[in-house]
């Protein structure tokens, strides 16, 4: 039945009766009682009225009989569930006919007057069949409205779950107090390992710390009791593993205020937890690495300051000559420290390098020798050596092992009273080398032995206040001889009885000869080549004219970068070496004001910086440079930038 009009077309009332005159004063009778009428022809017409609101139906019994089709009777059967149209059917006068027996069959609402009918009787059941029509049509709206609601709620309820699946917290929820049903959004069953369909329930355990938080104090139980829980963090443990989490938790009420359930949020902070130990162990390793290279930095600058104090005294040539190769081997080792503490990914990492390559040990204990000689000179130590005859090749970075045998050396110096005994031994067995350094100082206690390679751990006797320095040696020690492929131990027969230290390193075979420290090379010539620095520290802008003129160039030098292009249109120098920290304008900046003249296209660009990272040559390249050289430059990379620039003779 599709609408009407509104309640005019609700309250109609069809009329089928045999004649015209019949629907005439039917229409007049009904139409005094307040009662629209309409009425139809015939019985097509009245099913297409029918289609339309309609309150009821008067039917004489004469137009029922010739429904042979079954049209009312079918169309009544097509009726919604709420709908049972009141029909009031006008029997002929006499007893019942076959006619009515079968109308009253059919017609399920059906109320059956006998003609002639008194007036009264007619509007009587023509309005009550108009109210019980009425009811209907409320309760039509009413389902009308449920389903509108009923739709409405299973459409929030579907965005809700929705929104609470597509929620990056894992959510779960509890209709009563008790917590006796759990459920939980998508993000809650990935979380807490739920599959579509188990139960929540009994699946945590939450812990605070190490305790185990019982039942009844879960922030979802607290909360299903009328407590508001607000970012607390628990450690919920599923299985075998933790997930580490902020809860809030809060009660859902009814209408009374009175708990009935509550709902939980739970934020997973286990990968924010590992990133933040991540950052820390990071952080750690940057401390202890840059410790690491502090206690280094120590080793060589000891023999260089020695060697320094014996060059101001000492004339003799050949004295002089031993003396300018220490320092230059320390002042190497002291550049490769700097480089591994400007190497911030090594930083982070908390490792070094290696710079392998195929050395003779007897040269790197020799080496370590030379750096340790001043500490064991200053204790007036009698220091004995015992090395094979012959050249012990192996694979490994000189720097690097020269400080492992120091430390040990200067260990046993710091740990040895005044006129001790100090001995070095190197053996060879089964490509293996051993090498031993022993003392007879104050020795290690027993349950210090493997302690006593832990960082910052130093050995002291009883009440004995440590030594000076990091009580890190030892631990680098260890780490630098098991990069090596080898292991070092501790041996000492208690205190007072001395230490002896044992380092154990594989000799692989290795075909080719021996290749040792570098040898200084003799100095080419840079006779004819014109060069400019600027740099704003005078001494090392000083110090590298004075090495260019050595060579046989011509240097200017100026210490600010605004005097660059003034000098370089008086002097016109082939190369231009800049720092880039200079005051006023730096580096860079000079750069890009050459690189804009026409005058100085020929003029090149050699940036000279203490900076030496990828980003740092990336920059200097975009700025013009055709050179990247870090401080301080070695004497090699000065040769390979400028030896191909000198004029032809």
């Amino acid at each position: 039945m599709k609408p009407g009009s509104g309640t005019q077309a609700e309250d109609r009332l069809l009329l089928l009766v045999p004649t015209s005159r019949d629907a005439q004063l039917s229409e007049q009778i009904l139409g005094r009682a307040g009662v629209t009428c309409t009425t139809c022809p015939g019985l097509e017409q009245l099913s297409a009225e029918l289609d339309r609101d309609v309150a009821a139906l008067l039917i004489a019994e004469e137009i029922y009989a010739v429904d042979h089709s079954g049209l009312l009777a079918a169309w009544l059967a097509r009726q919604e569930p709420w709908s049972g149209l009141p029909i009031i059917l006008l029997a002929r006068p006499g007893s019942d006919s076959e006619t009515l027996t079968r109308a009253v069959e059919q017609l399920s609402n059906v109320t059956v007057i006998d003609r002639p009918t008194r007036i009264a009787t007619l509007v009587s059941v023509v309005r009550s069949a108009i109210r019980a029509r009425r009811r209907q049509y409320q309760l039509r709206e009413h389902l009308v409205l449920r389903e509108r609601t009923e739709t409405q709620l299973r459409e929030t309820v579907e965005e809700v779950r929705t929104l609470l699946d597509t929620l990056p917290i894992g959510v779960v929820m509890t209709s009563d107090t008790e917590t006796s049903r759990i459920t939980g959004n998508a993000r809650a069953h990935a979380l807490l390992r739920v599959r579509t369909g188990e139960k929540f329930d009994g699946r945590v355990r939450v812990f605070d710390g190490d305790t185990e938080v019982p039942f009844e104090r879960h922030p979802l139980t607290r909360a299903a009791r009328g407590e508001n829980v607000v970012a607390e963090h628990v450690d919920l443990r599923i299985d075998d593993s933790v997930i580490h989490a902020m809860v809030w938790a809060t009660p859902l009420r009814n209408l009374r205020g009175e708990p009935r359930g509550a709902l939980a949020a739970i934020l997973d902070l286990t990968e924010q937890r590992r990133a933040e130990l991540a950052l820390r162990e990071s952080d750690r390793r940057k401390d202890e690495f840059l410790a690491i290279l502090a206690h280094e930095l120590r080793n060589p600058l000891a023999p260089v300051r020695t060697a320094l104090d014996i060059l101001k005294r000492e004339t003799q040539p050949g004295t002089r000559q031993n003396l300018h190769e220490i320092i230059e081997r320390q002042v190497e080792t002291m550049v490769r420290l700097v480089n591994d503490l400007l190497d911030v990914s090594r930083i982070a990492r908390g490792t070094t390098d290696l710079d392998e390559q195929i050395v003779d040990l007897r040269q790197i204990v020799r080496s370590a020798i030379e750096i340790s000689q001043p500490l064991i000179a200053a204790g007036r130590h009698r220091l004995s050596t015992q090395l094979p005859p012959d050249p012990v090749r192996m694979r490994a970075d000189p720097l690097r092992l020269a400080q492992v045998f120091a430390n040990l050396l200067n260990n046993a110096a710091k740990y040895t009273p005044v006129a001790g005994e100090i001995a070095i031994r190197v053996d060879i067995a089964d490509r293996q080398a051993r090498i031993v350094i022993e003392d007879d100082g104050i020795g290690i206690a027993k349950e210090m032995l493997t302690e006593v390679f832990d960082m910052f751990r130093q050995i002291r006797e009883g009440g004995q206040k440590p030594s000076s320095g990091l009580g890190i040696g030892l631990t680098l020690v260890k780490r630098l001889v098991e990069q090596h492929q080898g292991s070092v131990v501790a041996e000492s027969d208690g205190i007072g009885c001395g230490s002896r230290f044992i380092v154990h390193l594989p000799l692989t075979p290795i075909d080719g000869s021996s290749k040792t420290f570098p040898q200084s090379e003799s100095a080419f010539s840079l006779r004819g080549l014109r060069v400019l620095v600027a740099d704003d520290n005078e001494d090392a802008a000083a110090v590298l004219r004075q090495l260019i003129q050595m060579l046989g160039g011509v240097c200017g030098v100026v210490n600010d970068g605004e005097e660059v292009l003034d000098a370089l249109r008086a002097d016109k120098p082939s190369v231009a070496i800049l720092d880039i920290g200079m005051p006023h304008l730096d580096g860079y900046t000079v750069a890009r004001r050459i690189r804009a003249l026409p005058e100085f296209d020929d003029v090149v660009l050699v940036a000279l910086t203490g900076w030496g990272q990828d980003e740092d040559k990336r920059r200097s390249r975009e700025a013009g440079f055709d050179f990247h050289l870090v401080k301080p430059a070695a004497y090699d990379a000065l040769k390979a930038v400028l030896a191909p620039l000198v004029p032809a003779p």
